[in-house]
């Protein structure tokens, strides 16, 4: 029996959170590129209508980036908070007999 490797891409969205100087990451694997853009979208509005980025003067107080539908990133510069959302692209190998 002949083992074989094939490869894969696979998409993760990170998210990193500076949440008042104590440090959060989440890790998301998606099967493609258009499901992780939707997942960063997901992020991204969850951040902006939940917690501390929800009650914040956008404009005023902070940095906003968005660079690309696939990086979003967001701190306040009056307080120790960001958000920082982003998609990975890795090779996924997977052997097979």
């Amino acid at each position: 029996m002949k083992t074989t490797l094939s490869e894969q891409k696979i998409f993760t969205v990170v998210w990193e959170s500076n949440v008042d100087g104590e440090f959060l990451v989440a890790v998301y694997p998606c099967d493609s590129l258009e499901v992780a853009k939707a997942k960063v979208n997901e992020l991204k509005e969850d951040v902006l209508s939940n917690g501390h980025f929800a009650n914040d003067d956008l404009e005023e107080d902070c940095i906003i980036e968005e660079c690309n539908d696939e990086h979003y990133f967001i701190k306040d510069q009056t307080d120790d908070y960001y958000e920082d959302i982003y998609i990975k692209e890795s090779n996924l190998f997977v052997k097979s007999e």
